[in-house]
């Protein structure tokens, strides 16, 4: 399988600790592991990041282009305030304080 597992990870401003810790327990039990980023203006300190690991790369690396055709087949496309294809394709570009967080940086 292809298995992928998500996890909050809060604030890296705030919370380092808390996404470095999670990220090299996911690596213990999946090859790939990152974060990605998202907006959450109720959780004070900025970026929320989300804690993410996979057995394939690729499923991080999904271009918008073909996120757009998904969402457009599912019906979801343009009914939404915030998200996007290129937010989400966007999200797991990470600045150096985050990325810096993360097992193998």
């Amino acid at each position: 399988g292809r298995g992928v597992v998500v996890n909050q990870c809060g604030v890296p401003f705030m919370q380092a600790d808390e996404l470095r810790e999670t990220s090299a327990r996911r690596a213990r039990f999946f090859p790939h592991v990152t974060a990605y980023v998202a907006a959450v203006p109720t959780y004070v300190g900025g970026f929320m990041t989300l804690g993410w690991a996979a057995k394939d790369a690729g499923m991080a690396r999904v271009p918008a282009e073909e996120i757009r055709r998904r969402a457009e087949a599912s019906g979801v496309l343009g009914t939404t305030r915030y998200w996007t294809p290129e937010i989400q394709a966007g999200s797991f570009n990470l600045p150096p304080y985050i990325a810096e967080c993360l097992p193998g940086r």
